[in-house]
């Protein structure tokens, strides 16, 4: 039999089942599992880490190895499966990981004596319920002078019901090999063999030695959530195992049977199975061949562990698991929120998300038990009020929006009279609903100081807690002692129920839709982002500190022929995309597309669209979780809105829309007159909201990093304009000249190919519009100008304002005696100048925005200093969003972010001058002393570096201190001095020796990844 796949690091197998006197028929991480003749093969481990005991999972079996082992991890999901069945828990899994005195080799194993047996049962649990009760062997082997340091092996065999609820199941670590995943380890050329999936082990791939020897069974099972059921790409579905008779023996074959594995890399035929005493033998038992990866080699040098990982529920080894069969298993939604609690308490719950109720403390404590209950089933031990505070949106960092501190799940036992009381486990109902933290180290714009600091957290219960990383999260809000809001959360929700106020008063002034409870705003947002290799990010300063680079040429080819737009990803980053996508499926968050993005290097993923509060929380969790999984994998992930210049930047276009809880959109045509009417009205609310109060929609995407992007050809400019369609442009006029509001005709048409293969594509309503701000798309608005480092909260937040301030004129107008008809074509007539059709990228637009009286506020410092203007902070009062003191902090914080952005782009451009490309430069001048005319205009461009540098210090050092003054002067020109000197760096870059260069290129950046 060949090599089925490369190995680096392998395990004495057959030398572990011959001591241990069993037959070798599946492989657990390196070590033998018994199963009986004829049975399937199954196995189930448990195994502890060298920091902390074992615990059980869902209440089963547990196994003590008392081996010193460096990365074991334990997971816990669902299995189902029927027959017969064994399992066993191994101390150690390879070379260099069970030697408490050496780092590499093959261990030293080395049994005496006859192995102790204790016969018993095991309870098996799953879902909280006892299934059944195994007859087990716990096999004892004496140890003298062994390193497996007191190896247990539990072996079970009987009859599990077929269950798909949790059942224990935990896995350690594998061996090394380039076809496995070793946390962080990359995956290089997976086996195409098929395998029997298995949780927490890899069962011998069914490959025949000759095909009068074969026969078969049948295992099916389904993948625990978080393990790896068997090497990467293999299959998971119900799979067959080749099994092999085999005689009696005696151990005196052993050696001879070594040997021929040694050399035929098959698993010996003649081995007799464990007993209760371990003497006698029995004919007829079967065997599966074993993959390469598990066969006795000669030692191999081992690499270092690499650092201890432990993976819960859904860490790091969801990518090897069905992700469509995992999903949802780590989130507290609605449907387990249903099965967990009582009846009464789940529709209190639920009813308080409509009214805006209390929940009880009987409430309380019920719902704090369920969910404790329900995260320790799934490797919980903390848990974390997870919040996000106002950072202003600085374009660096996206994973940075969110924070939570972790707390365990205990408590102590208070009416113990012990001074010293004991503690238990545990989740405190009212540590569940609401924290205390300090508020003066987070960006609060004056609304909190270090001797009136407290702050606290409440758990938004529209957005459900999940488990992640054994921690369980809670979605809250932050606000001070006082109440004002210091986060971005607080401002949707808020949002929210002006958005829902006004949208019922609405809909009972248009006696429409009046059966409704509720109004809700939805959110899908398209996430872009760059992925560039780690060490080379770590290369680049102005990467590491900026989020953007600050210097840097094109290459020759980067985006002119639109080539990597819906170009298969790198395989490598391929590998990364479907990974994140895996592990937030298992966390609730309905991931639905993912592609290659118009810059090389630049990608896009985007959910299915959801409650607006949800999908912005899981907008955060998804830039975190790509973070992370990206540096697993020896990646960084780039959020910045532009990290390349002359390169396509990043968005995050949020498709937003409004409807009610019986079914109405006010942003879709509908096929009835009353949904017809609800449209007409819905849009002139919006261009009422984005006329009326044009600047605070440009304050919603005003950062430093933004400013790069908008207006740039790629992204819409920064004057805020209205897009319905061409169509609904025309009905506008047509409804202000005195036609009816029902006159719109939503009318879908058809794009034929004109082939006899294919069928004419359904087009939409309306032709779309990249280079509008607020495009329509059939049944929503994009809003396009969101940059990719933003919290959605805060851009959706003012959406639903507006919007609801719209609403609110429209009903005053209603109320006040006009006909619905007047009072629409009254708000189109005042607010017409906001909608426009043409071209957004064109020179000619901004003259005519300007002709319109449209603001065009192109840079931060102009779009901030309007956010607190008495318009903004009239339309923010009604509607119940900020108080002129949180206004006026918001500013402060927008402000304060802007400027320590750019202050920190000008130290690091300025060292990475002197200390890096003037070197170079000086260098490079050596070269060409004995003949400097063919230095060309070196001496010129390096001189100018270094005059641009001093005059960029200069000018940085001559700011105003007044946070507006000097916003506006970093603007006007400090960036246009980074600009200057930047243009004779990126030139002499094309001068420099390569070499000589002192960091990694554009090219490098981009491309080096690539297959």
């Amino acid at each position: 039999l060949k090599p089925l796949w490369p190995v680096s690091l392998r395990c004495e197998v057959a030398v572990v089942a011959a001591l241990l006197d069993c037959t070798p028929v599946a492989m657990a991480s390196g070590y033998p599992t018994y199963v009986p003749a004829g049975a399937p093969a199954v196995a189930i481990s448990s195994a502890r880490t060298a920091r902390s005991p074992p615990r059980p999972l869902t209440g089963s079996y547990i196994a003590t190895p008392g081996s010193p082992a460096q990365s074991y991890r334990s997971t816990s999901g669902s299995l189902s499966l029927s027959g017969s069945f064994s399992a066993a828990a191994p101390s150690t899994t390879g070379a260099s990981r069970i030697s408490p005195t050496s780092s590499q080799g093959a261990p030293q194993v080395v049994y005496t004596g006859q192995p102790r047996i204790v016969q018993g049962t095991v309870p098996v649990v799953a879902g909280g319920s006892p299934v059944a009760s195994m007859p087990a062997q716990v096999i004892s082997p004496n140890t003298s002078g062994s390193l497996a340091q007191g190896y247990r092996r539990v072996v079970m065999s009987g009859t599990l019901p077929s269950t798909q609820s949790p059942i224990a199941a935990t896995t350690p670590s594998m061996p090394a090999s380039p076809s496995m995943r070793i946390a962080p380890g990359v995956p290089t050329s997976p086996p195409t063999v098929r395998v029997v999936s298995s949780p927490g082990m890899r069962v011998a791939p069914g490959v025949p030695l000759s095909p009068s020897a074969v026969r078969s069974t049948t295992v099916t099972t389904l993948p625990a959530a978080g393990i790896r059921s068997g090497p990467p790409s293999a299959a998971v579905s119900p799979t067959k195992v080749i099994e092999m008779p085999v005689k009696s023996a005696s151990p005196s074959v052993l050696e001879p049977a070594l040997a021929a594995v040694q050399q035929k890399q098959v698993v010996p035929q003649s081995v007799p199975p464990p007993t209760q005493d371990m003497a006698s033998t029995t004919s007829g038992t079967s065997w599966s061949v074993l993959p390469e990866w598990a066969l006795p080699t000669k030692a191999v040098k081992a690499e270092p562990p690499q650092a201890e990982t432990t993976t819960s529920l859904d860490d790091d080894e969801t990518a090897d698991v069905d992700a469509l069969s995992n999903m949802s298993v780590a989130i507290f939604n609605d449907a387990v929120m249903k099965t967990c609690l009582p009846g009464s308490v789940y529709a209190r719950f639920k009813d308080a998300l409509v009214t805006g109720a209390l929940t009880s403390e009987e409430d309380q404590k019920v719902i704090a038990k369920a969910i404790f209950k329900w995260a320790r089933d799934r490797g919980a031990v903390s848990f974390a009020h997870w919040f996000f505070p106002m950072r202003g949106g600085s374009g660096a960092y996206g994973s940075m929006c969110g924070a939570c501190k972790m707390d365990t799940m205990i408590d102590l036992e208070w009416l113990s009279d012990e001074a010293t009381k004991p503690f238990f486990a545990i989740l405190p109902h009212e540590r569940l609903f609401m924290g205390e933290t300090d508020g003066s180290s987070f960006p609060n714009g004056g609304l909190r100081a270090t001797h009136t600091a407290a702050a606290f957290t409440t758990w938004d219960r529209s957005s459900p807690c999940f488990v992640m990383d054994k921690v369980l999260r809670i979605p809250c809000s932050f606000v001070t002692h006082l109440g004002a809001c210091i986060d971005d959360k607080t401002p949707l929700l808020r949002s929210n129920d002006a958005l829902n106020k006004q949208g019922l008063r609405l809909l009972k002034n248009l006696n429409v839709g009046i059966d409704a409870n509720a109004i809700h705003s939805f959110l899908g947002w398209e996430q872009e982002f760059f992925i560039i290799r780690a060490d080379l990010y770590r290369q680049r300063p102005d990467l590491v500190n900026c989020g953007r680079t600050l210097i840097g040429r094109l290459p020759k080819r980067n985006q002119q022929a639109e080539l990597n737009y819906f170009a298969p990803p790198p395989g490598m980053v391929h590998d990364l995309l479907f990974k994140v996508q895996s592990v937030l499926l298992s966390l609730g968050v309905p991931m639905a597309v993912l592609h290659n993005e118009v810059a090389c290097a630049q990608h896009e993923m985007s959910p299915i669209y959801c409650h607006s509060t949800f999908s912005c929380d899981n907008n955060v969790l998804f830039m975190e979780v790509m973070e992370r999984e990206a540096e697993k994998l020896g990646f960084h992930a780039l959020f910045h809105e532009k990290p390349f210049a002359g390169i396509n930047g990043s968005g995050k276009h949020n498709n937003w829309s409004v409807g009610t809880d019986s079914g109405y959109n006010f942003f879709h045509p509908g096929k009835t007159d009353s949904a017809r009417l609800l449209f007409v009205t819905g849009i002139a609310c919006l261009a009422y909201g984005l006329c009326q109060h044009n600047e605070v929609v440009r304050c919603a995407v005003a950062t430093a990093g933004n400013d790069h992007r908008l207006g740039a050809q790629e992204a819409p400019p920064a004057i805020i304009s209205l897009y319905p369609g061409t169509g609904f442009e025309a009905h506008v006029d047509a409804i202000i000249a005195g036609g009816p509001l029902l006159g719109y005709k939503a009318e879908k048409s058809s794009a034929d190919p004109l082939a006899s293969a294919t069928m004419p594509a359904v087009c939409g309503v309306e032709d779309r519009n990249r280079t509008a701000p607020f495009p329509f798309c059939g049944n929503r608005f994009e809003f396009r100008a969101v940059g990719s480092s933003q919290n959605c909260s805060f851009p959706i937040a003012i959406c639903n304002t507006i919007m609801a301030s719209g609403m609110a004129a429209l009903s005053s107008l209603i109320e006040a005696g006009m006909s619905p008809r007047e009072a629409v074509a009254k708000m189109f007539r005042e607010n017409r100048h906001v909608i426009f059709t043409g071209n957004g990228y064109s020179s000619q637009w901004p003259i005519e925005a300007a002709r319109r009286g449209l603001p065009n506020l192109s840079t931060t410092p102009l779009a901030v200093e309007t956010f607190n203007s008495p318009k903004a902070m009239a339309l923010f009062s009604d509607m119940g969003i900020f108080s002129a003191e949180e206004c006026n902090a918001r500013v402060e914080v927008m402000l304060e972010n802007y400027l320590t952005t750019l202050s920190v782009e000008v130290h690091t451009m300025v060292s990475m001058v002197e200390t890096g490309i003037l070197p170079a430069c000086s260098k490079d001048l050596i070269s060409y002393e004995a003949m400097p005319w063919l230095g060309g205009e070196r001496h010129a461009t390096y001189a100018a570096i270094k005059a641009e540098t001093e005059k960029l210090k200069m000018l940085f050092e001559r700011r105003p201190h007044e946070p507006q003054a000097e916003a506006k002067y970093l603007c006007d020109i400090v960036k246009p001095q980074m600009l200057s000197l930047r243009s004779q760096v990126d030139k002499a870059e094309g001068l420099l020796e390569a070499d000589l260069y002192p960091f990694p290129t554009y090219e490098a950046l981009i491309y080096s990844h690539h297959s």
